[in-house]
């Protein structure tokens, strides 16, 4: 088979799921990661309390798992009350979703301090943990738009949204290339961003939720303040990532495996979730007829969520990542370039997407728990043994 043949037939196999040749570099994945911030510093005392009462029968991929759950309740909470995000809700309503965030963050917190604990910590957790990010976080920011009153179908609604989903994007395109996560600046990281969401929220119910949308300066709304002061961090953190990448080192050739790393992958990689943002701009500016604006705003995080678990996963299977993510943005291309107000073809590509989204993470988990040999939601044998041994003592 020509290389030209073996390329295409791996790049669409690894649309779907991982090779098995890529799924045994798990064996080899030693995570690596900096830039914790002096409150993660302060709190983790707090963490290493709190993970405590987390029983040790508990897998901890299941703890994770409850902490996705906290926070696409939060966001189900809130569309449930005000789906065109631009509704009046009751206080309730604010701080209940704000305690499922805040429950959200300290579960994300301990997940990996309860693995470590039963002598868990691996891969595996990894990806699972940094996948249900991804998919939490355009869920968690759908919550803060709904809070703050902002319109769904507004050009400031998709600045907000793509304001914290971008930099997520490209500290894991950096991960990619240098192979260790860099979780801040040293100053602003994900401690820090989950209680501004917190925050913001209950600002919301104390101080009215039409507090953000009116015009207070210059014709100007609050939200519109937040959307270019939040604009200004994004440009400063996606340049930092893109500066670490360009200076190096980047991941040494023993551990890069099929990566493509380097100035021109980059590029690509980037260009997809930049993509994917003017997109979603274009389409307000076009309208998208009787779809609604939070119908779009959900497709859009649906399309980041599997980009970024793409991203994750490569990087950790030590794929190659660059005309892949493009293939997958490619029904969102076709749908908001040709047919932007058609009811039938958005519920095509939403379709198309969550069915992808799935399928891809399913086959996924298959493959690599069968590779390491372990399950995903459960104590391994090996584990229950060793804690029944230990009772017997």
């Amino acid at each position: 088979q020509s290389t030209w043949g073996q390329f295409t037939r791996l790049t669409m196999l690894s649309m779907f799921s991982v090779s098995e040749r890529n799924a045994d570099f798990l064996k080899q994945y030693e995570y690596s990661s900096t830039g914790y911030t002096p409150l993660d510093h302060m709190l983790t005392p707090f963490w290493n309390w709190l993970v405590e009462f987390v029983p040790r029968t508990v897998a901890p991929n299941m703890v994770t798992l409850v902490a996705l759950f906290c926070s696409l309740g939060a966001s189900a909470l809130v569309l449930g009350h005000n789906f065109s995000l631009d509704q009046h809700m009751p206080p309730w309503v604010h701080f209940v979703a704000a305690a499922l965030i805040f429950a959200y963050a300290q579960l994300d917190a301990i997940d990996g301090k309860h693995a470590r604990k039963l002598s868990m910590s691996g891969p595996l957790g990894q990806l699972f943990d940094h996948g249900c990010d991804a998919l939490s976080t355009p869920f968690l920011l759908l919550a803060v738009l709904g809070a703050m009153h902002v319109e769904a179908s507004s050009m400031t609604a998709v600045y907000l949204l793509f304001a914290g989903i971008i930099p997520f994007f490209t500290a894991t395109v950096e991960e990619y290339h240098m192979g260790r996560m860099r979780y801040s600046d040293g100053v602003m990281g994900i401690t820090e961003s989950l209680f501004l969401i917190e925050a913001l929220i209950v600002a919301s119910a104390l101080v009215s939720d039409e507090f953000w949308g009116a015009k207070r300066l210059a014709g100007v709304s609050f939200a519109q303040m937040l959307a270019g002061a939040i604009t200004v961090a994004l440009l400063s953190a996606v340049s930092g990532n893109v500066r670490t990448v360009l200076a190096g080192p980047l991941v040494v050739p023993e551990k890069r495996g099929d990566k493509t790393v380097g100035l021109v992958p980059l590029l690509l990689q980037l260009g997809s979730i930049f993509g994917l943002f003017g997109l979603s701009l274009w389409w307000v500016r076009v309208g998208s007829g009787n779809v609604s604006g939070t119908l779009r705003l959900l497709l859009a995080g649906m399309v980041f969520a599997l980009l970024a678990t793409k991203t994750i996963i490569a990087h950790m299977t030590r794929e190659a990542l660059s005309w892949s993510l493009w293939i997958m943005l490619a029904p969102f291309v076709a749908l908001v370039l040709y047919a932007p107000q058609s009811e039938s073809a958005f519920a095509l590509v939403g379709v198309v997407y969550v069915a992808w989204y799935s399928v891809y993470v399913a086959l996924t988990m298959r493959r690599i728990c069968a590779v390491l040999g372990i399950p995903l939601l459960t104590l391994p044998q090996s584990i229950i043994e060793k804690q029944q041994a230990e009772k017997r003592r």
